[in-house]
């Protein structure tokens, strides 16, 4: 009896061992099927993909750039490592904030090409609305932005004065100069005068004065 129940048990942990290593190969096989899915999707994705670079390089690399926002022209520069205002180098500027303005700049990248444009006032661009110039590794680069596809949420370009071929980029390359001097350095913005409380003022004496009278 005893040797029956031993047989009993062995052949149960028997089977269960089986069990174990047929539910370990298939846990196997769906790990390496779902490993080489992905990778295949990836390398999908990289051969699919339309993306240009326009400008090669790195931001880090570039050594000044000038760009305008409100009717007004912006220029900074770097020494060791570190941004100025060209104007003024006594002024404390915000380096992670000219750092996050110029990464999308090099390397500029694409994933709209027009070529053998003629019309320019298609994209806005026979009228920019901003230009941004850098010196990178001693070459100067240009972006000339035009208008803002709302629908695509892009800006139309064109890079280093040839408007034969429009480029789009994402709104942030754009969006990201949108700063006056005050919003990159420490110089304090001038208080504006309010024209109504000067006025009230004014008209306030204006009637006590006549009520003396």
């Amino acid at each position: 009896m005893v040797c029956k129940e031993e047989e009993i048990i062995m052949s149960r942990q028997l089977k269960q061992l089986i069990l174990m290593v047929i539910v370990l190969v298939v846990l196997v096989a769906v790990y390496f099927g779902v490993t080489k899915y992905q990778e295949s999707k990836k390398d999908d994705k990289e051969e699919n993909s339309s993306e240009v670079t326009v400008i090669d390089g790195d931001s880090d690399s570039i050594e000044s750039f000038t760009y305008t926002y409100d009717g007004n022209t912006y220029s900074y520069e770097k020494e060791d490592d570190t941004w100025y205002y060209a104007d003024d180098h006594s002024l404390e500027v915000t380096q992670y904030m000219i750092k996050n303005m110029l990464a999308n700049l090099a390397p500029f990248k694409t994933e709209n090409v027009i070529e053998n444009v003629e019309d320019l006032s298609q994209f806005g661009l026979d009228a920019p609305s901003r230009t941004v110039k850098w010196v990178m590794n001693g070459e100067e680069y240009e972006i000339t932005f035009g208008d803002f596809n709302t629908i695509a949420e892009v800006y139309y370009v064109y890079v280093n004065g040839d408007s034969s071929k429009v480029y789009t980029t994402e709104s942030s390359t754009y969006t990201l100069f949108n700063k006056d001097i005050y919003a990159l350095t420490n110089l304090e913005k001038p208080e504006e005068e309010d024209e109504e409380v000067t006025e009230a003022e004014t008209d306030t004496e204006t009637d006590v004065d006549a009520a003396v009278e």
